[in-house]
């Protein structure tokens, strides 16, 4: 089980979207594999949801270079 970030519904992977972080900006990854730590969304509406908060400051993590 996974947890979308954004409304924490827990879903199997299969279910969600996969994304990393990648010089500060989110790049879905739709092989399962990038490297990094691999965060999940559930929906468009959830990742809009997201990104409005990101941009508020919320505590994304970003990737050390």
């Amino acid at each position: 089980m996974r947890m979308c970030v954004s409304c924490h519904k827990k879903l199997e992977p299969t279910k969600l979207k996969r994304f990393s972080i990648v010089d500060g900006k989110p790049i879905f990854d739709t092989t399962q594999k990038q490297p990094g730590r691999g965060q999940y969304i559930c929906s468009d509406e959830c990742l809009n949801k997201f990104e409005t908060r990101k941009q508020k400051g919320s505590k994304l993590r970003k990737e050390k270079p």
